[in-house]
Formats: structure tokens, sequence, C-alpha cells
């Protein structure tokens, strides 16, 4: 599996996640931290979202582990996340609810 190379700064965040956590990176940085750490089999889940204006209007909240599946079963590649829970009801209804406010969100139904 491919590896993400965190700096010092990104490390040291990190570090402090608790295993299991969902985590919301708010302004991230090319959502590197998300990105390593559910490579890396810490975070049950992970929202990227950066503030700089990119003229989005709306946001989909998605169980994306889930969407990959068929590729890596198309390639004969296990997926590492195949037992991962997809983000509860309750979560994800609390981040439509923040999202919201300055976005149209979209659920899965």
């Amino acid at each position: 599996m491919k590896h993400i190379e965190l700096t010092p700064r990104l490390r040291m965040v990190a570090d402090m996640i608790p295993t299991g956590a969902v985590l919301a990176d708010v302004g991230t940085d090319h959502a590197y931290l998300p990105a390593a750490l559910m490579m890396e089999g810490k975070l049950n889940g992970a929202i990227a979202a950066d503030l700089r204006e990119v003229g989005a209007k709306t946001v989909a909240l998605l169980p994306f582990h889930r969407l990959a599946v068929g590729k890596y079963e198309a390639m004969g590649i296990p997926y590492p996340y195949r037992d991962t829970p997809p983000l509860s009801a309750e979560t994800l209804r609390r981040t439509a609810e923040i999202l919201s406010k300055d976005f149209t969100v979209y659920t899965e139904k």
C-alpha cells in the first residue's frame, strides 16, 4: 500500500489523534493528514475541507471507503478498508448540519 510521508508538523498532529477517531480536517493541507491516517488504519472516517474560495456550492457526503471496493476487486488487490464500518447516521447528520450553513449538502440515501 502507498504511504504518505507527513511533514514533522503534520506528524506531530497525527500523533495526537486517537485510534478509531473520525477526523474533520478543516483548512486541510491537500488532505495529507486524513489520507495518511486512513492509509495507516488509524481513523474510522475523515472529512477534509479547504477554506479557500474555489467556487464550490455543494458537498456530497459519501462512504468513500466503499466506493473503491469494486476497483480493488477488479485489479485482484485486497481492499484494506473492507471491514471498516461506514460513518454513523448521527455523525453524517451532524456533519451535514455544520456544512449546510455554507453549502448545499447531499448525503447517500
